[in-house]
C-alpha cells in the first residue's frame, strides 16, 4: 500500500444552462476508491473544459456542503485547478461523488478531478517531494510526445512516451516536474507500472507558467509527494494520456523532466 494521486475525467453533451450530471469516461471513476477509514483521502484538483462558459460542481452527502459542494462558475475554454487549500475536502471510502456541469447547447463540456490518497490498497506509486530529488538531479530536460485524445469525448487515450522519439538513458530514473501543451485539452496524465497504472495528471493548459512545474508546485501546495518518477526500463509501457471535450484532439505534450543520477527511493 502507498500514496496515490489519481486524475479522473468525464464529459457530457449539450448541457446548456441546466446543471447536468457528468458520467465518468473510460479509464475513470467518480466513485472514491476503497481505503481504510483510518487513512485519509481528499479532493485536491478540479478543472472544467468547454467552448462556452459554465459551472463545474462536485458534491456528495458527506461533503461539508452537501448541496452545492465544491462549485465554480468559469469562463470558456479549459480552466486550471480551481480548488484552494490545504485543507481540502476529505473523502469517504466508496462514496459516489456527483459531478455536474453547465455549458453550451451544442457542445461537449467536461470535468477533471484529482484525488489524493495517503494510503491506497494496491497502490505502489512512485511519488516524491521536490526535496527528494533536488540533490540527485543531473539535468532538467524536456521530452516531447505527439499525443491525441480519444475519439470519444471524456475518455482517456494513451500514447506511448516513446511515440515521437526516445533519447532516454537506459535504466535511469526520470522525475516529471510538469508538462506543457501546444493545444488546450481537458486533461493530461501519465500512467504505467511506476504509477500503479493509474492516471497521474492535471488540466491541459497551454500556458507554460501554469503547468511546466505542475507536480512540483502541487507537492509544495499540498505538502504531499506529487512528483511522479518513472524508470526508463519501464518506458515500453509508460504512457501519456489525454482526455478532451472534442474528439481526437492532437496535442504535443512536452514533459519537463529531472534526470536523476541514481534511483530515488521512498
Amino acid at each position: 500500500m502507498g500514496v496515490a494521486l489519481i486524475c479522473d475525467a468525464g464529459a457530457v453533451t449539450n448541457p446548456g444552462a441546466v446543471i447536468t450530471a457528468v458520467p465518468a469516461g473510460a479509464g475513470s471513476t467518480f466513485t472514491v476508491r476503497n481505503f481504510n477509514i483510518s487513512d485519509k483521502a481528499a479532493l485536491i484538483g478540479l478543472a472544467r473544459g468547454g467552448a462556452t462558459k459554465g459551472l463545474v460542481r462536485v458534491h456528495d452527502p458527506n461533503f461539508s456542503d452537501n448541496v452545492q459542494g465544491v462549485r465554480y462558475d468559469l469562463a470558456a475554454g479549459v480552466q486550471g485547478d480551481t480548488i484552494a487549500g490545504p485543507p481540502y475536502q476529505n473523502l469517504v471510502p466508496q462514496d459516489d461523488m456527483i459531478v455536474e456541469v453547465t455549458g453550451g447547447a451544442a457542445e461537449y463540456d467536461g470535468a477533471l478531478l484529482s484525488t489524493y490518497y495517503d494510503n491506497l490498497p494496491g497502490s505502489n506509486m512512485r511519488l516524491h517531494m521536490p526535496g527528494d530529488i533536488s540533490g540527485i538531479t543531473q539535468y532538467v530536460n524536456t521530452w516531447v510526445v505527439d499525443a491525441a485524445a480519444s475519439a470519444t469525448e471524456g475518455n482517456w487515450a494513451n500514447t506511448l512516451v516513446t511515440a515521437l522519439y526516445d533519447e532516454s538513458r537506459a535504466n535511469q530514473d526520470y522525475a516529471i516536474l510538469g508538462y506543457v501543451c501546444d493545444t488546450p485539452v481537458l486533461g493530461v496524465a501519465f500512467n504505467g507500472a511506476d504509477t500503479s497504472n493509474y492516471n497521474v495528471g492535471g488540466p491541459g493548459l497551454t500556458n507554460p507558467f501554469e503547468t511546466k512545474s505542475y507536480f512540483a508546485d502541487l507537492s509544495l501546495r499540498t505538502g504531499k509527494p506529487c512528483i511522479p518518477v518513472f524508470n526508463t526500463a519501464n518506458k515500453g509501457n509508460f504512457n501519456v494520456a489525454v482526455v478532451d471535450v472534442a474528439a481526437s484532439t492532437a496535442v504535443h505534450v512536452t514533459l519537463v523532466v529531472a534526470i536523476l543520477s541514481h534511483t530515488v527511493t521512498p
